[in-house]
């Protein structure tokens, strides 16, 4: 059985397309097929108009007739058929010319209908090639009706008046169809440099990408300077960065810019001038500009503006492409954020999986090591105790250093998180590594706290559930986070024995970390379940 391609989309809508909807639809997304069909209409519309009025031209009327009757069958084989498929776009030139060279001769004058065929020929040069192409067709028409000026004036005076105004007509359609080809060129290597944009996202740096973005940005739209001005729609704060002549600029929290350049700008281009917006503009970016263009984005998270200033260009076409770089800026932005949050995840997960591993193996082992000096030490006196109690105190410090470099992994102390979210994130394998029921409450639930805050509860959680179920086989852990202004209050509660001992546990790992915080730890027994309360400051992350 035949396998079929799957059709595109706009294959698909194209086939549902009435007939005439369809060729106009070929027409659209073909130039050649625009070439061919332009060349058709001109040719039947000379003919018709010689069949009209057949005393313009007033001599040789047969001989036009044979040559646009040629003319009309050669159009029509390159639009309907193949016989002429092999027939190069320089040939098919060169015999428009030639025909409408031959036509200019036999009727032999300049007022003829002929002279349509100069508009078309322009207009297909320009659709094919370049300012060389338009330059040179011109330059050929032009020298046909010189000749043509010059063979048929009666008595020798050429038709000085029909010269000029053919030849004007001639080069102004020059002059716009070359502004129309160059547009095109530039309109294509913009999208082409719009289309190669940097992607390299990094989060090790303070915002690397966006430098390079920037300066992609300022060379898309040929700007001395481009400003991106953004804030995080939950928070207070808002950053700028700026590119100019290739140097970056970073600055936080410029107090001079409000929501009203975010918001008169959102989903169009404005161009400054004047006004209140010059001297914000004036006061961000410190130096002289001539003009000023901004455009505003919304996102998910964000809002700003990217302002353009001096660009090189300012038609129709660049106000779009800003819109279309405003649109990027915000995508890399939210992307830039989600990347964030996810290695934010990864490096809190990597920490409490290092300072697991330590806790198991060197902690222990130094713990051991400790216990077994101290009772050493109380069996000796003199010089061997004391030297067993410089051991000791060594032991302690590398215990204690250890743990600080597990608790001071590098990170970005400046990031609020959803508590809630991350909790849960973290929570998850912690269920099947202790094999217990453990269930999370954070009061209120969009509570956000610093990611030094969100380690040292994770490292906390992790170790509270790591003691109930080792030490006090508990199959279910309680854990209620609440937020009391600058200090968030942990309770958490287990079903296992420890709280039926006759002397309370106390986690010695769990309260030095509170301690070394700044924060307060407390631990009860309530119908034999073991409560671990905790008190731990937001404000600032101790030690």
């Amino acid at each position: 059985m035949a396998v079929t391609a799957p059709s595109s989309p706009f294959a698909r809508r194209r086939r549902n397309l009435n007939p005439a909807a369809r060729w106009l639809a070929l027409y659209g997304d073909d130039a050649e097929m625009l070439v061919k069909a332009g060349r058709v209409v001109t040719a039947l519309f000379v003919l018709f108009a010689i069949y009209l009025d057949p005393t313009q031209p007033s001599n040789f009327v047969q001989q036009a007739y044979a040559i646009l009757i040629a003319y009309v069958l050669f159009a029509l084989l390159k639009l309907c058929t193949r016989l002429l498929q092999g027939m190069g776009d320089l040939a098919c030139t060169l015999v428009d010319t030639l025909m409408i060279g031959l036509l200019v001769e036999v009727t032999g004058e300049l007022e003829s209908p002929v002279f349509a065929l100069y508009s078309y020929a322009l207009i297909s040069t320009a659709l094919r090639w370049r300012w060389r192409g338009i330059l040179a067709v011109a330059t050929a028409l032009q020298g046909i009706l010189i000749i043509a000026a010059l063979t048929t004036a009666p008595d020798g005076d050429p038709e000085t008046n029909f010269l000029i105004l053919r030849s004007v007509s001639v080069w102004l359609t020059v002059i716009m169809l070359g502004y129309f080809a160059t547009h095109r060129d530039r309109s294509n290597a913009r999208l082409r440099e719009l289309a190669s944009w940097p992607h390299d996202i990094l989060v090790e740096e303070n915002r690397p990408w966006f430098a390079s973005s920037l300066r992609h940005a300022a060379s898309v739209l040929s700007a001395r300077q481009i400003v991106v001005i953004w804030r995080d729609q939950d928070q207070a704060e808002t950053h700028m960065a700026m590119s100019s002549d290739g140097c970056m600029r970073f600055e936080d929290a410029p107090a001079i810019v409000d929501d009203s350049l975010f918001n008169d700008a959102l989903g169009r281009t404005l161009k400054i001038v004047q006004g209140r917006r010059r001297r914000l503009i004036d006061a961000l970016i410190g130096s002289e500009w001539t003009a000023a263009f901004v455009t505003g984005f919304a996102s998910i998270r964000f809002r700003g503006a990217i302002v353009v200033i001096d660009p090189a260009v300012t038609d129709q076409d660049a106000m779009l492409l800003m819109r279309i770089v405003a649109s990027r800026i915000a995508m890399e932005l939210e992307q830039f954020a989600l990347i964030q949050e996810h290695v934010s995840t990864a490096a809190i997960k990597e920490r409490m999986r290092v300072a697991r591993d330590l806790h198991d193996s060197v902690l222990q082992d130094l713990t051991a090591a400790i216990l077994q000096i101290d009772a050493a030490e109380r069996a000796l006196h003199g010089a061997p105790r004391e030297t067993l109690a410089r051991t000791s105190d060594v032991l302690r410090q590398r215990q204690r250093s250890i743990r600080r470099h597990v608790a001071g992994t590098p990170s970005m102390p400046d990031c609020h998180h959803h508590l809630a979210d991350q909790l849960n994130l973290f929570a998850h394998p912690l269920r099947a590594q202790w094999d217990c029921n453990l269930s999370l409450k954070v009061d209120p639930p969009d509570l956000t706290v610093r990611e030094p805050v969100l380690a040292e509860l994770c490292l906390m959680i992790s170790e509270a559930t790591a003691n109930a179920a080792r030490h006090g086989a508990a199959t279910a852990v309680d854990i209620a986070v609440t937020g009391r202004g600058h200090l968030v209050d942990v309770m958490i509660r287990d079903n296992g024995n420890g709280g039926r001992r006759d002397t309370l546990p106390r986690p010695r790992s769990l309260e030095s970390r509170v301690t070394d915080l700044g924060g307060r730890m407390d631990v009860t027994a309530t119908d034999g379940a073991l409560r671990v309360h905790l008190q731990i400051p937001t404000a600032e992350c101790v030690g």
